[in-house]
């Protein structure tokens, strides 16, 4: 399988690796799409305290912000189905590894005196799990984040047919694609509609081989509903 690896500061590759099993307790997922990360931004431009204090070192197998399917279950895992859509996150303790073995001193002391996930939020969270409210909740914002992104689309299509929309459907944003030269103007506009958008050369990495494009990433999951609609028409009125 292929693994995205940075080698040294400002350099990434796609390494073949071996296809790992799923131990005891464990489950192999197969990664259907990845985030980036600020944390990821800094280990790639060497400047990570991860680096600097030794917790992390080149090469370095990054994304840890993934979505995917199940794709294989080890011994003893249960409540788990092959195919199901899974996820990771890197701030539930699962009370079972070396470092949660360690004690809240170690703890603390891993965290640099910065807690970023109390017991509370975490309590929280597994009621909010357990009891199915995260479920029904992803179901619903699912199909409302989806109906936001057929309105935009639909809008530019009747007052903007030059503007196309890129990218997956998934998620919470949209890449415009915009002729050419008339991105800033665009985000200038747009901001004085009371709009915050960023040009999609704001995420080009200074040293990109490929040919810049001039587009808009716009979110649909920061305006409440109510304003969604008012939104998608001051955009339209900002686009060539």
């Amino acid at each position: 399988m292929r693994a995205a690896v940075i080698d040294k500061p400002h350099t990434a590759t796609l390494v073949e690796t071996a296809r790992p099993a799923a131990g005891p307790g464990e489950v192999l997922v197969k990664v259907a799409y990845v985030g980036l990360c600020g944390s990821d931004l800094e280990l790639l431009h060497g400047t990570s305290p991860y680096i600097a204090d030794g917790r992390a070192a080149f090469p370095h197998r990054f994304g840890h912000e993934w979505v995917g399917t199940v794709e294989e279950q080890g011994p003893g895992v249960t409540g788990l189905r092959h195919g199901e859509v899974v996820t990771g996150s890197t701030m539930i303790p699962c009370q079972a590894c070396r470092s949660c073995a360690g004690g809240l001193d170690e703890v603390a002391k891993a965290k640099g005196g910065i807690d970023t996930c109390g017991v509370l939020d975490q309590l929280t969270l597994a009621e909010f799990i357990t009891s199915g409210a995260y479920d029904r909740h992803v179901r619903a914002a699912r199909l409302r984040y989806r109906r936001r992104r057929d309105t935009l689309v639909d809008a530019l299509a009747q007052h903007a047919p030059d503007v196309h929309v890129t990218g997956i459907a998934a998620g919470f944003h949209a890449v415009l694609s915009l002729p050419p030269g008339t991105e800033q103007s665009v985000v200038q506009a747009a901001a004085w509609q009371g709009l915050a958008l960023h040009s999609l050369s704001f995420y080009r990495h200074e040293h990109a081989h490929a040919d810049p494009m001039d587009a808009l990433v716009v979110g649909y999951g920061t305006p409440p509903d109510h304003a969604w609609a008012g939104a998608v028409e001051a955009l339209c009125r900002v686009l060539p």
